[in-house]
């Protein structure tokens, strides 16, 4: 396989991991992430490190209540080294956050500068680590 089709391959997965936000299959967000070895950073409560259990749990909480959810991924660069690859790009993502059972929302909009790795086992890509923070200046 050469570069240019793995560089696909692995933006398929990252791809698959924010569609399943936006179609609310959030069960992918669990088996596209490596279960044994993922990690998260972010801006985003808790601030501490996150283990695949804890980020799932968050997750699936903080994007079930969001509503026309939306985003673009800019600027991409995917560094390939043997079975892992490094992607670098600018996230930008919108929607509407549904608060308790008043039904009433608010808009959230944000741009966040992102790293994701991952490792391809038995054929597949899995992330293994994630980042991100707003860039609150833009």
């Amino acid at each position: 396989m050469n570069d240019t089709t793995v560089k696909k391959d692995v933006m398929a997965a990252l791809y698959g991991l924010f569609e399943s936000i936006k179609s609310k299959e959030l069960s992918f967000m669990r088996e596209v992430r490596d279960s044994d070895n993922y990690t998260r950073f972010g801006d985003l409560l808790p601030h501490s490190r996150q283990n695949w259990e804890d980020a799932c749990i968050h997750d699936e909480a903080r994007f079930a209540s969001i509503a026309d959810y939306s985003y673009s991924i800019e600027d991409e660069q995917v560094v390939l080294i043997d079975n892992a690859a490094l992607i670098t790009f600018y996230l930008n993502y919108s929607g509407l956050t549904l608060s308790g059972s008043t039904f009433q929302g608010k808009h959230i909009k944000r741009r966040c500068r992102a790293s994701v790795v991952l490792k391809r086992s038995n054929g597949r890509w899995f992330i293994i680590h994630e980042h991100y923070s707003e860039l609150v200046d833009q």
